[in-house]
């Protein structure tokens, strides 16, 4: 079995290491500092350091940085290099423009959203990183050649894979509950997926995990 987490807050991965020893694991983790919608989730700086601390706990070939949605600011690209110039070189780096089903629309023109994936894909690779776009995005009809899969499954074997190439996998959050953090801006949190979901926000306390050295 592989488990693989989506996540905007290792908190809890980096404290409970052992109890994932056992298992083979990727981690997907979330900083975009686009704290004017993302709200409940780490800041741009304290995103860096979960994220630079997840890397160094589990490495790079276990952990992806999500810049995902690209936020919707025009500074997007000053925050972008701010997190990948912290980080060591060779980090996987994956994008995606805000989808129709996202809380805020895509306002960005095909041009424009060209131009800004082509200059974050060129500050990755100034510090090393492997930058792409998830395969479904409209923006590759401009930039093909960052085109990209989020989890291919390939680490594990899979075989089985959605649409876009991603591996097939079961999502224990999408239907039934959402996780103690209540995030805004994260799917496992809305409740029109499954009115009768278990909502663990109201269960338990919000709190931040400590960093681990």
């Amino acid at each position: 079995m592989a488990l693989v987490f989506w996540t905007r807050h290792p908190g809890a991965l980096l404290q409970d290491k052992a109890l994932l020893r056992p298992y083979r694991l990727h981690i997907h983790l979330t900083v975009t500092g686009w704290a004017e919608v993302e709200h409940g989730v780490p800041g741009l700086q304290e995103g860096a350091e979960l994220l630079r601390a997840a890397i160094g706990e589990y490495g790079a070939d276990q952990v992806t940085w999500r810049f995902s949605p690209v936020p919707l600011v025009p500074d997007a690209a000053i925050r972008f290099e701010r997190i990948a110039s912290q980080l060591s070189p060779g980090v996987s780096v994956f994008a995606s423009y805000l989808q129709a089903n996202d809380r805020v629309p895509e306002t960005r023109s095909l041009e424009d959203q060209a131009t800004l994936a082509q200059q974050l894909a060129e500050i990755a690779d100034s510090y090393g990183h492997r930058f792409r776009f998830c395969a479904e995005d409209s923006v590759l009809q401009a930039v093909p050649h960052l085109k990209g899969v989020c989890e291919s499954g390939d680490w594990h074997g899979a075989t089985l894979r959605e649409p876009c190439g991603c591996a097939l996998a079961v999502d224990p959050f999408t239907i039934n509950e959402a996780c103690c953090y209540g995030c805004e801006f994260c799917y496992a949190a809305d409740l029109s997926l499954n009115p009768r979901k278990r909502n663990t926000t109201k269960q338990h306390p919000m709190k931040r995990l400590p960093l681990v050295p």
